[in-house]
């Protein structure tokens, strides 16, 4: 859910703008696998003249096509998400913005805003998190959900900019600068720590000698 609310009031020289929002989300994933069947890798290892040779180097003709066609794939490789992630967090901000025309012919932008950005926590505490300093791998639990991620309670970004006509309207020259926050992982709402073991697990296969069949798929 969203909370919004802004309000702007003109007094004189000044238009004062100020508001908050809290946002409330969850994203939840109701597909995680990854390659549910498996993702199969095919080269020419097994057609080309080297095939069935361990020591063979510089081989030469045979085609990943076929070897497709033969079910003799060279690496093999399946995720596993042994949950249905359901990361949530907090977004909540507030801004004060002071709009100042100085002159007819200039006007100022100055404003100030707070963010807060909570750590992603998982509803069934499916997280984990790798410790450098103890080199172990730890569980989010009750007390520490992040986890060993600490919520940053100091996101101040500042807004500033001009505006000057220099010829009573005909002309405007702008200049600005702001620093704008959001979430990781490209703003989304989860891809974090629920994707670590032994939540997320991967697992890859490859041939254990070099041109020699070790697997085979059938239709």
């Amino acid at each position: 859910y969203d909370v919004v609310d802004n309000v702007s009031k003109v007094h004189g020289r000044h238009t004062f703008r100020w508001g908050g929002e809290y946002r409330r989300l969850q994203a939840t994933v109701t597909n995680p696998d990854h390659y549910q069947s498996g993702n199969f890798g095919f080269d020419n290892s097994y057609t080309s003249s080297c095939a069935g040779n361990v020591s063979c180097s510089g081989a030469t003709g045979g085609a990943g096509v076929a070897d497709f066609l033969l079910g003799l794939p060279t690496t093999m490789n399946r995720d596993i998400v042994n949950a249905f992630p359901q990361t949530r967090l907090t977004i909540a901000d507030v801004y004060f913005q002071d709009d100042i025309r100085l002159t007819s012919k200039l006007t100022l932008n100055l404003g100030l805003r707070w963010d807060l950005i909570t750590m992603y926590n998982e509803a069934n505490n499916h997280q984990s998190n790798w410790d450098p300093q103890t080199g172990l791998l730890d569980v989010a639990t009750a007390g520490n959900r992040g986890p060993n991620v600490p919520t940053d309670w100091h996101i101040f970004a500042p807004r500033l900019g001009l505006a000057y006509s220099p010829d009573n309207g005909k002309t405007a020259i702008r200049a600005a600068f702001s620093i704008t926050n959001f979430p990781d992982h490209y703003g989304a709402a989860g891809g974090t720590l629920e994707r670590n073991w032994p939540f997320f697990e991967e697992y890859t296969l490859t041939q254990a000698a070099s041109n020699t069949p070790w697997a085979a798929l059938s239709s």
